[in-house]
């Protein structure tokens, strides 16, 4: 199944090279696309997925992302691939004719790979599978992991952070919610100043900031 998922991939691969318009960043990215197809071409996967994810920082076109699942297949990390055409199907700038190829191959990735559906509140709340780095959740409401158990943290800042775990098979989901508590602030103190009216002292509270 993967060597006939590679071969319908890699047709794609090209279209993202070819796609980038001239000026600025977009020459950049085309050019490093040029340079990315070459290491995939000689076999070096690392190589070109550290080039790929380069042009698509400097140009974020979703069309960089199907040679970034390509490549991501190639090595074997089908979680990762899968969830690189995740953000292509959800991306704002996507060709809507590719969507039911895509589709048809995220739909075989999932037979390996475990899903986690994640709930997050508040909803602008960050979240982070294992070691990865932190994922604003608004962009990753699904998320493809390899089987087995992994950890799921969420904060935000004026919140108390919060981790769980889960345990997924291949092929299976699993659905998150963590609600995160914010943080208790201390009660303001008051605190008594004697004022001399000419009469009599009195003492009127002052607000100390905690």
């Amino acid at each position: 199944m993967k060597r006939a998922l590679i071969a319908a991939i890699v047709v794609l691969a090209p279209i993202a090279a070819r796609a980038q318009p001239a000026g600025g960043g977009k020459v950049d990215a085309q050019s490093l696309m040029q340079s990315g197809l070459k290491l995939i071409d000689a076999k070096d996967y690392l190589g070109a997925l550290a080039i790929f994810k380069t042009a698509y920082e400097r140009f974020p076109s979703a069309k960089i992302l199907l040679n970034i699942g390509t490549t991501l297949v190639y090595l074997g990390r089908d979680a990762d691939a899968a969830n690189a055409y995740e953000r292509f199907l959800l991306a704002k700038d996507t060709d809507p004719k590719q969507h039911k190829a895509i589709e048809k191959l995220l739909a075989k990735l999932d037979k390996t790979v475990g899903r986690i559906d994640l709930t997050a509140t508040p909803a602008d709340a960050q979240i982070a599978i294992d070691d990865e780095d932190w994922l604003h959740v608004v962009q990753a409401p699904t998320w493809r992991v390899t089987p087995g158990k992994h950890a799921i943290r969420v904060r935000r800042d004026g919140y108390e952070p919060k981790t769980k775990s889960v345990d997924v098979a291949a092929g299976e989901s699993a659905s998150i919610e963590i609600t995160l508590v914010a943080v208790a602030r201390p009660a303001p103190k008051l605190v008594g100043v004697p004022v001399d009216n000419g009469l009599r002292a009195t003492t009127q509270p002052i607000v100390e900031a905690p």
